[in-house]
């Protein structure tokens, strides 16, 4: 009896180690299926993510090629000059602590005598002429060093007039600075355009490059205003576009009628 019982348990035993290892075997096998999926998961995140990174490229490309053939249609199409332009860098000016501006009876009077003059830019009589403070502005008499200004003056002229500023006392000035300030000896008269406009005005462009404004050859311009050169810039990129596009539907329907032809 003891030996058949000993049998029995060991065949008992056998049964659960074949069954632990059947166990073992299926756990390994979900283990190993899940590491597989998990792997291919990875790959197509990998594919995928490589697709949108080529996709983002292609589409640089092909803007950045749109913005190259725009610039070089506005470079042949631009017929001013063929001189480079400059755009200038605009500054802070400052000013000392002065009055709210009015107009001094010595402007007055000074305006008075002198709104008969042309432009002295573009030489055209202008029933509203304006009066430009040429050395000295208005608002900065208060900061002026008249004594060192004075030494200065005593060798210039007006511009326009041509008589020279060699007329004052400059201690006087330095009490009273609009004796000089709004007299026409500081005075130039200038239509709205070359006075205030922003593109042309001596109030906001350089002196070097606004007075070039007077001597024009063969009617050359020298400044232009940038806000219109950029909308007559975007329109010829926008021709342009509108151009190739027609040309590529040309194209694609002259292949089109080829293939047919081969076709019969």
């Amino acid at each position: 009896m003891l030996h058949i019982d000993l049998q029995l348990m060991d065949g008992t035993h056998a049964v659960q180690q074949n069954k632990q290892r059947e166990i073992a075997k299926r756990q390994q096998d979900e283990t190993r299926n899940d590491q597989v999926v998990l792997f291919y998961k990875i790959e197509y995140c990998h594919i995928d993510i490589w697709y949108v990174k080529m996709n983002c490229i292609y589409n640089l490309c092909i803007k950045q090629s749109d913005k190259l053939r725009t610039k070089q249609s506005t470079k042949q199409s631009d017929k001013q000059s063929d001189e480079p332009s400059i755009e200038i860098t605009r500054y802070k000016v400052h000013f000392p602590h002065h009055d709210p501006r009015k107009n001094s009876a010595i402007y007055n009077r000074t305006h008075a005598q002198m709104r008969h003059l042309p432009c002295f830019i573009c030489g055209k009589i202008f029933e509203h002429v304006e009066t430009h403070h040429f050395y000295i502005e208005k608002a900065a008499q208060n900061a002026i060093d008249w004594k060192v200004f004075g030494e200065f003056a005593d060798g210039c002229y007006n511009i326009q007039t041509g008589e020279p500023l060699a007329q004052f006392d400059w201690s006087e000035v330095a009490q009273n600075p609009d004796t000089f300030v709004d007299s026409p000896l500081n005075m130039i008269t200038l239509c709205k355009q070359h006075h205030t406009s922003g593109a042309y005005g001596i109030h906001h462009v350089p002196f070097p490059d606004w007075i070039l404004q007077k001597f024009p050859k063969n009617g050359f311009q020298f400044l232009t205003d940038r806000g219109q050169t950029d909308r007559d810039r975007t329109d010829r990129g926008q021709t342009d576009k509108e151009r190739d596009k027609e040309q590529d539907k040309d194209q694609n329907e002259s292949k089109k009628r080829k293939v047919k032809e081969v076709e019969l």
